[in-house]
């Protein structure tokens, strides 16, 4: 018995990037109001994993809950 799975996918991505709280300083700060923290230019979070002011780790953590493929 135990935790195979967790998902998250019934909740947008904004719900998801606010469980970060290293993210929530920047949210809305972005250049595009619909950003999805992907690969757009402009991107208030990409930009704090350049400077390191978020870890790339934690970066991708996010990317990788919220790119996981949706179960039917």
């Amino acid at each position: 018995p135990g935790i195979r799975e967790f998902h998250l996918h019934h909740l947008p991505d904004d719900a998801v990037a606010w469980g970060f709280r290293e993210f929530r300083p920047l949210l809305g700060q972005c250049k595009y109001r619909d950003c999805r923290h992907d690969k757009e230019r402009g991107c208030a979070l990409q930009d704090a994993v350049a400077r390191g002011t978020i870890s790339i780790e934690r970066f991708q953590s996010y990317r990788s809950i919220v790119d996981a493929p949706q179960a039917d």
